[in-house]
């Protein structure tokens, strides 16, 4: 147990020991650049909403139709099984 929690608080030492180096290290816009460069990387896109036949819902009313029913029916399930 104590050999454990002597690892421990070195990988927290090394942990803060690089921390340390690498905010001592920053320019003034890095992490700007950085928060922006992995912005453009993982790009998240929301897919579009499909209908049970895979089709593009492009009308708002059948878009919010199809949520609805979806998550409707996610909340019945569990209600079933909890009761």
């Amino acid at each position: 147990m104590e050999k454990q929690t002597q690892a421990d608080m070195t990988n927290r030492e090394a942990g803060n020991d690089h921390e340390n180096k690498l905010a001592a290290n920053v320019k003034s816009d890095s992490f700007y650049k950085s928060a922006m460069s992995r912005k453009r990387r993982n790009d998240d896109r929301v897919e579009p909403i499909t209908d049970n036949q895979r089709r593009v819902i492009i009308n708002d009313e059948e878009a919010a139709e199809a949520i609805n029913k979806y998550f409707g029916s996610v909340y019945e399930k569990d209600e079933m099984s909890t009761s």
